[in-house]
């Protein structure tokens, strides 16, 4: 018993012990961040006087400079490069000491002595350089990876290493010269190179500097591919659609640019440049079925053009012709699996705008038929159950929604379901059930889906009517639904009619939303706008203000063309609504409008020298 006792009093005693010194450490760790360096200064000579002198070096060093202690730091320093005198760390840090004690003159000669030997190891080199940029010696740091590479006699050496330091030192022509002769000679580094310079460049000026330099290159070396593709890829940046365009089918008659043709028009197409786009698809197709991007081009285009029709307020004949298209491309392709996407396409623009709904509900069914993908059959079904509420069979609809939730249940597809299934329900004056359902989807996966159901449960909740028959709900629900079978004009006068025959109802700022997105719909943005605004001023705090102020960020931005408007919008949002769904990505969109760049102050550099 007694030598039991004895053993667990020698254990308590040998893990005391042990746990002194990371107890230490971690109070003097507690002081020197708290400025209190004379503690620290202590306890770090204790624990470098223990034996843990390469753990607790830097340390003891830095607060040592800290405490003004110039005198006993380079006997620390000093020791250790006796110890060490091939250990290049000990010179720089020697060098430091110097600069920081008001010896600039031998700081020069410790420095100039680790240039004058550099090690062969590259990671040795970057580390030097790194350390030097760390004590403020940020042209030392370039002589230093430059001499590197001319020892190595190779150009392309360091090369992403110089970029960073003389993005660091602001010298942007130097940096944009580094990374694009880099490039030059290392083209699958490209992708790399493309990173970097969206991360360094400041400001329109540099970037306004990287096109001229661009230009010089290709003009200079007319063979190199990567200063087209880096140009391109700056035009596309800034939205300059038509010049990249350009540039790609300049390139084209020279080599194949099918892949890269494609990829801007499909980049123009997505940001509303529709002529741009059909330009490059057009220059494809004419390369006929032949092109291995025949197909690619004639079926984006179409959908571009469809996307481009649509976002306005197209007549019957436009939209006859648009079909007209579809069916031409069918007939040619053949309905088979790859073409369901065309025919899924095809049956909304006649389901939706041309109110053949027979036509569009056969056709859909055949492309569930036809498809492979069981996803892609499940967002078919979805469109078909939307085709049976137009056909005004709402049986079919709801049958179809179901089984799309039951095979996706707990996904954002099957919510998706079960959301349309609660919204056929509204639109028809099942108002409980309706809630019923999308109180549970208020914990849907994703925040959009919840902040929707979220939105349509509080509008039947709030909205029961005075004697809780939901007389004038089922009025507004019934013009959703108008507006939702693309009768907008229809919709409109429903919505104006209820203020006349219910007028203290509170539905006021949701008819005001409703009217936006109808007129956004149809092209009029003015009135759309009108809309917005005006529900921003007499129903701030109501439930639609966040959504009615980011709307309005967006129409500015986007269609517009009215960025310091955007900017305001989005700005408003952001200091009346902070809780808002939407603040993450409105202040993502000013900052963007803003013009922000990265700071190098708030760039992360080890604060200890570097270990080799």
């Amino acid at each position: 018993m007694k030598r039991a006792a004895a053993f667990i009093g020698f254990m308590i005693l040998y893990a005391a012990a042990g746990a002194q010194p990371a107890g230490d450490a971690a109070l003097a760790d507690q002081f020197f961040r708290q400025g209190d360096y004379e503690k620290a200064a202590g306890l770090y000579k204790k624990l470098y006087a223990r034996g843990d002198q390469q753990q607790y070096y830097s340390r003891l060093v830095n607060t040592l400079i800290n405490l003004k202690d110039f005198s006993t730091a380079e006997q620390i320093i000093l020791e250790q490069t006796n110890a060490s005198p091939n250990d290049y760390r000990f010179r720089l840090d020697l060098g430091n000491l110097y600069n920081k004690s008001g010896h600039p003159d031998k700081a020069k000669e410790q420095f100039q002595a680790v240039l004058k030997n550099l090690p062969e190891e590259s990671h040795l080199i970057s580390g030097i350089a790194y350390t030097l940029y760390n004590y403020g010696e940020n042209r030392l740091a370039i002589d230093a990876l430059r001499k590197a590479r001319e020892q190595l006699n190779d150009p392309s050496a360091f090369g992403f290493e110089l970029a960073r330091m003389y993005y660091l030192d602001r010298q942007s022509s130097s940096m944009i010269h580094e990374l694009l002769s880099l490039a030059e000679r290392k083209p699958e580094y490209l992708q790399n190179i493309k990173g970097q310079l969206q991360f360094y460049l400041r400001d329109e000026d540099d970037f306004s500097l990287l096109t001229e330099m661009l230009e010089k290159r290709m003009k200079r070396n007319t063979e190199s591919p990567v200063y087209p593709e880096l140009l391109i890829w700056r035009l596309l940046q800034q939205e300059s659609f038509g010049k990249a365009m350009d540039l790609a089918l300049t390139m084209d008659r020279e080599s194949d640019q099918g892949a890269r043709i494609l990829q801007i028009a499909t980049i123009a197409a997505g940001g509303g440049a529709f002529e741009t786009a059909s330009k490059g698809y057009q220059h494809l197709v004419k390369k006929g079925p032949s092109s291995p991007w025949y197909q690619a081009a004639r079926v984006r285009f179409l959908e571009a053009r469809r996307n481009h029709l649509l976002s306005g307020n197209p007549g019957s004949s436009e939209l006859q012709n648009l079909e007209n298209d579809y069916q031409a491309l069918l007939q040619e392709m053949g309905k088979n699996d790859q073409t369901t996407p065309i025919m899924k396409q095809l049956a909304m623009l006649r389901g939706r705008y041309l109110q053949e709904l027979p036509g569009a509900i056969s056709l859909l069914g055949e492309t569930i038929s036809l498809a492979t993908d069981a996803r892609f059959r499940a967002e078919c079904k979805l469109e078909l159950g939307d085709m049976y509420i137009l056909a005004d069979d709402v049986w079919e609809a709801t049958l179809l929604y179901g089984q799309v939730e039951k095979g996706y249940k707990d996904t954002p597809l099957g919510q998706e379901a079960r959301f349309r299934n609660a919204r056929l329900s509204y639109y028809i004056g099942e108002f409980e059930w309706a809630k019923g359902q999308l109180d549970v989807l208020k914990a849907a996966t994703t925040q959009l889906m919840a902040n929707d159901a979220l939105n349509l449960s509080l509008l039947i909740s709030e909205n029961p009517g005075p004697d809780s028959t939901f007389a004038a709900l089922r009025m507004f629900a019934r013009a959703e639904l108008l507006a939702f079978r693309n009768l907008p004009d229809h919709a409109l006068s429903t919505l104006d009619s209820i203020p006349t025959l219910f007028p203290s109802h509170a539905l006021h700022d949701d008819i005001l939303m409703a009217r936006s997105n109808i007129f956004t719909k149809q092209g009029k943005l003015e009135k759309a706008v009108a809309a917005l605004e005006r529900l921003t001023t007499e129903y701030s705090y109501d439930i639609w203000a966040d959504d009615a102020l980011f709307k309005l960020g967006t129409l500015y931005e986007t269609q517009l063309k009215a960025p310091e408007k955007a900017m305001s919008w989005y700005e408003k949002l952001l200091l009346d609504h902070p809780g808002s769904l939407y603040v993450t990505e409105a202040r993502k969109r000013f900052r963007t409008l803003r013009g922000d760049q990265p700071s190098p102050a708030s760039e992360d550099f080890i604060n200890e020298p570097i270990k080799f």
